[in-house]
């Protein structure tokens, strides 16, 4: 036998000796001590929080619980610190990275009406604000047709301001005078119901049409993937080339979320019944629920008047 345990040994005896002579005896203040001869079960266990046994094997309660004296109690992660399960927005982001603002569709982040993806229009994230005319020399209105969102001939700020078509038109007390058309968009997602827009034009001496206004989201002549072409073919508003045909293409997707725009249709004095080109959003020369929306935005581009349906 070892000599901590003939110690031990001893220490039981002499305090089975005090128990029966009807001593009262303290032992808070005795501390387990493991075996040193590598005996199972001593109650040095209950050092770690677990339930252990004393030397002669009878059970031993923790002195502290889960988590006894010697080591702190273990907290459960909190929401967004990036423990499993987090729902919040730290470290473990990626574990859930459902947004809750910043992105087209949703509103804008606060402070300071951030998108990261389109642009902030009336508390929303939108790749679509407007269109708009200006026609410089007209003295009674240079500014032919008006944004539906600034009420005037400029753009919402955040968005790219981009020429898409020059053409004549008329003007009161004024004549013919030369006009621009330009669009107002930002970033978008395939889901939008809006895709962009995109012109060509006949340039040169040759009159060969090219690609004269790329569309911003996809930076040429075409729509993005998911969206179509709402094409009008018109009269070309170049000089020397009004022969040749000019191509003023909207990019729509009718079965993605409208957001603020509603599609567009055109009208023509040429065509059977007016409408030249229905709005694939309607179907028809309207736009959707037009009881609750603004009049639709008028732009004249190659002898045609584009309605837009801003919502």
């Amino acid at each position: 036998m070892s000599a901590a345990r003939r110690e031990r040994t001893g220490h039981a005896s002499s305090l089975a000796l005090l128990l029966l002579a009807g001593c009262s005896i303290d032992v808070s203040g005795l501390q387990a001590v493991a075996s040193s001869d590598g005996g199972g079960g001593a109650a040095a266990s209950t050092a770690q929080g677990g339930a252990g046994s004393d030397a002669a094997g009878t059970p031993v309660a923790p002195s502290g619980g889960a988590g006894a004296a010697g080591s702190a109690p273990v907290k459960p992660p909190e929401a967004g610190s990036g423990g499993a399960g987090a729902s919040g927005s730290g470290s473990g982001g990626e574990d859930n990275p459902r947004r809750t603002c910043g992105v087209v569709g949703l509103p804008c982040c606060n402070p300071g009406n951030v998108c990261d993806l389109g642009a902030c229009l009336r508390g929303q994230c939108t790749p679509y604000g407007g269109f708009y005319a200006r026609s410089r020399d007209c003295l009674t209105d240079p500014c032919s047709s008006r944004n539906a969102y600034t009420a005037g001939c400029s753009c919402p700020f955040g968005f790219d301001d981009t020429v898409l078509w020059h053409g004549e038109s008329d003007c009161e007390n004024t004549g013919s005078v030369s006009t621009e058309v330009r669009s107002c968009t930002s970033d978008r997602t395939a889901e939008m119901g809006f895709g962009g827009v995109w012109v060509k034009e006949p340039i040169g001496a040759s009159c060969s049409v090219s690609c004269t206004a790329p569309n911003p989201a996809t930076s040429r002549c075409g729509c993005p993937s998911g969206s179509s072409e709402f094409a009008i073919e018109g009269t070309s508003g170049v000089v020397g080339c009004e022969a040749a045909n000019m191509t003023f293409a909207l990019c729509m997707n009718p079965r993605g979320k409208p957001l603020n725009f509603g599609g567009a249709y055109a009208l023509s004095a040429t065509a059977p019944d007016g409408c030249a080109a229905p709005n694939p959003f309607t179907g028809g020369c309207t736009c959707p629920q037009a009881d609750s929306v603004p009049a639709p935005q008028n732009l004249h581009v190659g002898g045609y008047s584009i309605f837009i349906c801003n919502l």
